[in-house]
């Protein structure tokens, strides 16, 4: 096990994250392409339900319990690197920049292309 209580380099929250992407590519095919998934923070699950835009997933999500967060889902699905990946953004916006998304027209943080610039924002893993 890694220093960060991972096994193999993932996290359990990014396994659960990608494979609650996965099922929905697998599942519905190109109907699931580019739709949006909402996800807890603390643990990478996912409600379930597979969203037309991100509007509709803010609103289903907002009484729910827990920090959300939101990510498109890609015609190639996920890899647990690439939930990783989104859960230590979107943790860091939350947990860091403060950043809260609780109606439509709140932006999302626009997040760095170049991974030396994201790893030295979100270095702590949190």
């Amino acid at each position: 096990m890694s220093e960060n209580g991972t096994a193999f380099g993932w996290s359990d929250a990014a396994k659960r994250l990608a494979d609650a992407i996965n099922l929905h590519v697998s599942a519905q095919g190109n109907e699931a392409f580019y739709k949006i998934i909402a996800f807890r923070l603390d643990d990478g699950s996912s409600d379930g339900n597979l969203y037309g835009n991100r509007d509709d997933a803010i609103r289903h999500t907002r009484s729910k319990p827990g920090v959300w967060a939101f990510a498109q889902v890609d015609p190639t699905g996920s890899s647990p690197r690439e939930a990783e990946s989104a859960l230590r953004w979107a943790r860091f916006t939350y947990f860091e920049l403060g950043a809260r998304i609780d109606s439509a027209s709140d932006p999302e943080p626009i997040r760095p292309n170049q991974l030396a610039d994201f790893n030295r924002l979100v270095r702590n893993g949190r």
